[in-house]
Order: C-alpha cells, then structure tokens, then sequence
C-alpha cells in the first residue's frame, strides 16, 4: 500500500470530481494515476492559492477502489453521469468521463463512496501527527524554493499508518463544494 500526496492548484470539482457518489481522478496527475494501484491512498494539499496564505489543508483524500483505462471509464455505465454536459451548468458541466479530453496519461482512479472524504472549500487543517504530508516537499527544492510540483510517495510504514488510521475516523463522502466555485 502506498501514500500519494500532492499539492492542487486549483479546485473546481474537474480533478479530482467528488460529484455522483464516487471520487474519480481521471484527469491531472498523469504519473499518479499511472503507478497508483487499488489498495493506495491519494491526498490532494490546498496550495497557496487556495489556502490564501494560511496553514496547510487537505482538500481530498481516497483510497483507490478501482483503477481502469479511459476507454473502460466511458464505457462503464456507472460512470455515464461522469460526462461533462456543458449545456447544463454546475457540477455536471464538470464531467472528467470525456473520452476526447487527453491530459496525459492513461488511466482513471476510482474511489467508491465508502473510501473518500472530499472537503473542497470546508478543508480538513492538517494534523500535527500527519505534517510529513508538508515536510516531504520542503525537502527537494527547486532552486532555493520548495518543490511543490509532482507527487510524494516517500512515506515511511509507520507514516502511512498514521495516515490510514486518522483516515478511516474521517467522515466520509462529499462534505463541502469545491473551492473555486465556492462563494
């Protein structure tokens, strides 16, 4: 079992799309959705822009259930509310099940509604016991600046058990609107 952090940019509902029961990141993150495996975990960090400056916040974190290819993605039925209907506004304009859209990579990380908590604008602050989720990316810098850019999956056994077992006290499902959309 492996820990994947990373540090979102932007949070829109897009990547990852907590929307129709089902946590999926089918876009951003092509290296992550290509060597997670069922069984791992995926936390995404608030970066600066979204956390305005403050502490550092989780936005999501879901252990992935299934893991299939884009082509699998559009043509599993439970996944045609995934499809962006731009016609329609809100959340399913923001559709990532779009078979025509490549942001690199090959592959759609699912996670089922038991196994993800998506807080969005309502971010979870981070747990003293699970600031290693920080500290791994102030230790490669770029230049004299923290590298924020990428996955970290260099967590120790006994890290990701912390993580794990603070996860699973973690309510679950889609608790709050994604950031960027939030008022």
């Amino acid at each position: 079992m492996t820990l994947f952090a990373y540090v979102m940019t932007d949070d829109d509902g897009f990547a990852p799309n907590p929307f129709h029961g089902v946590c999926t990141l089918a876009r951003c993150m092509p290296v992550t959705r290509s060597v997670a495996q069922v069984g791992d975990y995926v936390v995404g960090l608030a970066g600066e822009s979204l956390r305005k400056g403050g502490d550092w916040r989780i936005i999501y974190a879901m252990q992935v259930t299934d893991k299939m290819t884009f082509d699998e993605y559009w043509n599993d039925s439970r996944f045609l509310a995934k499809r962006p209907d731009k016609s329609a506004g809100g959340k399913e304009a923001m559709g990532d099940n779009d078979i025509d859209l490549d942001t690199g990579g090959k592959y759609a990380l699912i996670s089922d509604a038991e196994r993800f908590t998506y807080w969005g604008s309502k971010t979870c602050p981070i747990p003293e016991p699970l600031g290693f989720l920080v500290s791994v990316f102030h230790r490669e810098t770029r230049g004299n600046k923290p590298n924020f850019r990428g996955h970290r999956r260099k967590f120790s056994e006994e890290e990701v058990q912390a993580f794990v077992e603070w996860f699973a006290e973690q309510e679950k499902g889609r608790l709050g609107e994604p950031t960027d959309s939030a008022a």
